[in-house]
Parts: structure tokens; sequence; C-alpha cells
């Protein structure tokens, strides 16, 4: 590991994630209005509402399906090769990942769009190469302190990349927008991550041995999940918590759509407005309730907002429930992700932290998969449907967290 200053890694990284995550984000106010509506043009006329529906289930759940079988490729590959190189390798990929789909779009080929979006998820494993680079160089409490500002870069890129995906497909303001717009921007926003760390980014971490990939590594993880002891119980908890979360944040667009016939500009908006709710819990009210709470109330404060949440959108009668349905579940799962994510660490001894870690994105992205997945065949029969599993879900995991509140264990 070279000896460097954890502000030239911290800064370099900071710019890497908030360029990656606004690249993301950037693309999310364009997917809803271009499957959903039919005069967009990527798909047939005759194409139903049910499966465009499911077409749109598949641009969400492509991406998780991949992060889950690479992100141990990636993460084993830094290991071999360096930080730097296998960020670099992740940023190229997402390049051409955003270049394939914008031009699946303009060709009216919605299975190249579903190959690009494929390998945005094999590729995009940067958040957990930028994390172990942290480690590389913090000690201590810095290391929860490094990986919070670089978790916070991510955070920001979020809330803009929305407002400009909306502005960049908006064919009003300029006859150069449209819905590829956004792809074309993230992919060359990838491509100057890219060239920015080959310059500002220093090395930490000297590869020592090489790590074989294991395909099964993402399911051996899983499995691990629910069959260690020591987490089997928070796992549980986790994945119903990032179950429900992905059920609202990939589906709501469908609401806003197909209810409210929003454009890829107000789901910008939309979008925008919840990072921000997300990013204000991260930044602020979690630490005050940290000081005033156990943790197991802050989980079980999760699980009621994340409910409230799910009858706003059931009983919505107008956009503006929609809207007010966006803080509860945001301030419910910012809570409730950075406190689970504590507990595993506690859970388990020092030589097991990365392994831990590897099983809570496993978790991360298997139900985020499956709530894609759920929720397309769900909303394709009632846009409704989906909102009353939320609330199915939050009451199934209940007892789990009153099983984990038990003396001797971590979430007390």
């Amino acid at each position: 590991m070279t000896k460097s200053n954890p502000w030239q890694t911290i800064i370099p990284l900071s710019c890497v994630l908030f360029v990656d995550a606004m690249s993301y984000g950037i693309v999310i106010p364009v997917i809803g209005p271009m499957l959903l509506n039919h005069e967009a043009g990527i798909l047939p006329l005759d194409t139903t509402l049910q499966m465009r529906n499911i077409l749109y289930s598949l641009v969400f759940s492509l991406p998780m399906l991949f992060m889950f079988l690479g992100a141990p490729l990636l993460g084993d590959l830094s290991d071999y090769i360096g930080r730097k190189k296998a960020l670099l390798i992740a940023l190229l990929g997402i390049t051409v990942s955003c270049l394939l789909s914008a031009y699946g779009v303009i060709i009216g080929s919605i299975l190249l769009l579903l190959v690009g979006r494929s390998l945005l998820g094999l590729m995009d494993s940067s958040e957990s190469i930028a994390k172990a680079a942290i480690i590389d160089v913090s000690k201590g409490k810095y290391r929860v302190i490094n990986m919070g500002l670089i978790s916070l870069a991510g955070t920001l890129g979020f809330v803009f990349g929305p407002v400009l995906g909306g502005v960049f497909s908006n064919s009003h303001l300029s006859k150069w927008f449209n819905y590829e717009t956004p792809f074309i921007i993230a992919a060359l926003l990838a491509l100057l991550n890219a060239v920015c760390l080959v310059f500002l980014f220093t090395e930490t971490f000297k590869p020592r041995q090489k790590k074989p990939y294991r395909l099964l590594q993402g399911f051996e993880n899983l499995i691990s999940a629910f069959a260690d002891k020591r987490i089997k119980v928070l796992s549980v908890i986790f994945f119903g918590l990032q179950f429900v979360w992905g059920l609202y944040f990939q589906l709501i667009s469908i609401v806003l759509v197909e209810s409210y016939h929003y454009s890829s500009a107000t789901i910008g908006l939309f979008m925008t407005y919840l990072a921000l709710c997300f990013m204000v819990t991260l930044l602020i009210i979690i630490r005050i309730m940290l000081n005033y709470l156990r943790r197991i109330t802050i989980v079980l404060i999760s699980i009621v907002l994340v409910m409230i949440s799910g009858f706003m959108v059931i009983y919505s009668y107008s956009e503006h429930t929609i809207w007010l349905s966006v803080m509860p579940i945001s301030i419910g799962i910012g809570l409730s992700y950075n406190t689970m994510l504590s507990l595993f660490s506690e859970a388990v001894d020092l030589d097991s932290q990365g392994r831990v870690m590897g099983i809570a994105t496993a978790l991360f992205a298997s139900s985020w998969l499956v709530s894609s997945i759920v929720g397309g065949l769900l909303s394709s029969i009632d846009i409704h449907l989906p909102y009353m599993l939320i609330n199915i879900v939050m009451l199934i995991i209940l007892p789990f967290v009153f099983q984990a509140a038990k003396p001797n264990t971590p979430l007390s």
C-alpha cells in the first residue's frame, strides 16, 4: 500500500462516485416515458400496457442481476491488479454500456437497450472498489468518516443526475434533446471520469496474490447471509427493507406516467426530490436519532414510516399525495440502511469485515432484482398492487426485528 495522503485518495474517489451516480441517475427520468408512452417509438404501437410494464421491470432488473454476478469479479480484480486499474475497467465498461443503450434507443431496439443495461450492472461496482481504496489509506474511526464522505459525493451525484436527465431529454428545450441524449451524456461523463482518474488518483493497494473469481460467489454470499447464525436474522430484516425500497423506487415512475402522465422532465424533478430527502436523512436525521434512540427503536420507526408511504400510494387521490409519500419512505430507508450495515459489521469479527460487506452487497442486489421482477408482474395487473406488498413485507419482518432485539444481540 502506498503512503499517500488520505485526501489525495478521497477527493478523486469522491469525484468518481459523484459522476458515476450522476451518470446512473441521469437516465432514470426517461425510462418510464420512453417505454410506457405509446408515441415514444422504441416499442411497436400495438405493444400492450402489460408488456410495457414487464419490459420496464426488465430495464431495472437486468442491471441488478449482473451487478449480483459482477460485483465479486471486480472486487477480486481490484485485489489482483490494483484499485486504479479496476476502476478504469469499470468506468470504460459503463461508457460502452451507455453508448449501447443510446444506440438501442436510436434504432428502436429494445434488445440492444437491455444488453446495454446488463453490461452497466456488470461494470457498476465502483462504489465497492472506492470503499476498498478508502480502507487502504484510513485507520480506525477515520475509515467510517472517510467512507461517509465518498458516500455523500455519490448521493449528491444522484441528486443532480435526474434533473439533468429531465433537461437533456426535453425536446421542447432543444431539437438535439431526446430520449437517447441522457445515455450519451452518461457515457461522456463516465469517459471523463476515467480520464480524470488516470491523472488524479494514486494507487492505494499493491497486489500480492491472485484471487480466482467464482461465478457462483454472489450466490455463496447470499446463502451465507441466511446460514450464518450471527447475521441471519439481520439478513432477513435488511433484505425485506431493501426489497420494499426497490419496489417503491423502481415502480413509482409507472404510477406517475400512467396516472398523471408525467414527462421525463417532471420525473427528473421527482427523483431529485426523493434523493434530497434521502440525503438529508443520511446527513442530519440519522445523526440526531442515534444520539437519543436505541437502534432497535430506529429500525422500528423505519418500518412504520415505510408502511405509511405504502398506504399513501395505495389510497392516493392526487399527485400531491404521491409527492408526500416520498418523505416517509426516504427517511425510513435512510435511517435503516446505515443502521443495518453497522449491525452487520458488529455481528462478526474483524477478519470477516470484507466478507460481511460482500454479503450485504449480495442482499442488496438480489432484493432489488426480486423486487423489480415481482413488481413488474404485479404492476402489469394493477399499479397499486406492489404498494400493498410493501406493507405485507413490513409486517412479515417485524417479528424478526423483535427477535434480533433480544438481550445479547447487537441490535439493542
